[in-house]
């Protein structure tokens, strides 16, 4: 049997409290929408409303792969 894959635009919830932690200062995180900023180019490009986990502790910001 062939395991099937998750939908591309599927929402995966970590499997384990250890998956919910800062990779920077290991405190927990929490889901929000934030502002990322990006250079295309010598154009600044700011896109709000991007879903992300914020550490509570560090604010380092963490997004998903789409």
């Amino acid at each position: 049997m062939v395991p099937r894959l998750p939908h591309a635009h599927a929402k995966e919830e970590p499997l384990d409290n250890e998956a919910m932690k800062c990779g920077l200062c290991n405190a927990k995180t929490y889901e929000d929408t934030v502002k990322m900023s990006l250079w295309e180019g010598e154009r600044l490009v700011v896109v709000e409303g991007v879903p992300a986990r914020v550490c509570e502790k560090c604010a380092e910001q963490f997004y998903d792969d789409l």
